[in-house]
């Protein structure tokens, strides 16, 4: 009974508030007390796009590719040699071809270089990406330079970097500005290569 109580006085609060709120008179009057809002030119770029045809990102990622492939044809190397002296040894004590000491010497020995893999592995692993890391800021850096030096004038209130398909779904082909970066970041990467 009590609830009921409160929101029939809300309602009819709300009423009296809703019949004492000051009308318009015209039109006019009704349309300059709403609230007005000022809209921005707004561009888009997409990223995944950019990144896959701009010729630095391409260089780059191609040379990081063939240092991880060179890195990682070393370590399996090194690893299919340890795995081959280890059997080897195996092998020779399952024939008795070596003393109980000997094999102990050996079998240290090949646990110190699997150690030492190990740790060339790791080292590896954390060059690699670090190296990667370092690529990937370069290669935005210089995509969020262009895209200011592309804006300077100030045409456009915002440019909302995006991937194909989200969070942007649908923009107007002239505020899409992928391909003019590209092709601006691409002319400006051509000397730089060169050199």
């Amino acid at each position: 009974m009590k609830k009921l109580l409160i929101a029939t006085l809300a309602l009819v609060m709300g009423l009296t508030a809703c019949n004492n709120a000051p009308k318009a008179e015209n039109a006019e009057a009704a349309e300059a007390t709403t609230t007005t809002t000022t809209t921005g030119k707004i561009a888009v770029y997409f990223v995944d796009q950019v990144v896959a045809q701009y010729q630095m990102a391409i260089d780059k990622q191609a040379a990081f590719q063939k240092e991880y492939e060179a890195k990682t044809k070393d370590l399996n190397a090194s690893a299919r040699k340890l795995e081959k002296d280890f059997n080897a040894l195996q092998d020779k004590v399952n024939k008795v071809l070596i003393t109980r000491a000997d094999a102990e010497k050996e079998a240290a020995k090949i646990q110190e270089r699997q150690a030492a893999l190990q740790a060339r592995s790791e080292k590896a692993s954390a060059e690699l990406a670090e190296k990667e890391q370092v690529m990937t800021n370069q290669i935005f850096n210089a995509i969020f330079e262009y895209v200011n030096t592309l804006n300077a004038e100030g045409e456009y209130d915002i440019i909302l970097a995006s991937q194909t398909g989200a969070p942007v779904v649908s923009v107007k082909p002239e505020l899409d500005l992928t391909q003019q970066i590209i092709e601006g970041l691409n002319k400006a990467y051509t000397p730089e290569k060169t050199k």
